[in-house]
């Protein structure tokens, strides 16, 4: 939480896949990510974000 009305997210999602054709493949995905939040008093939530793909 930066304040009363921006809040923080990060995260990181992870992928891990195999696949099975004519030969076997598999691969792996990383991507962290930031959203900030902003919350009014008056009830108005806005959410921006950024996916950092690696």
């Amino acid at each position: 939480m930066l304040d009363d009305a921006f809040y923080t997210v990060i995260g990181l999602n992870t992928i891990d896949s195999k696949a099975i054709f004519s030969s076997q493949q598999s691969f792996s995905i990383v991507d962290p990510y930031v959203n900030l939040v902003y919350v009014s008093d008056f009830g108005l939530n806005i959410n921006s974000g950024v996916p950092f793909y690696l």
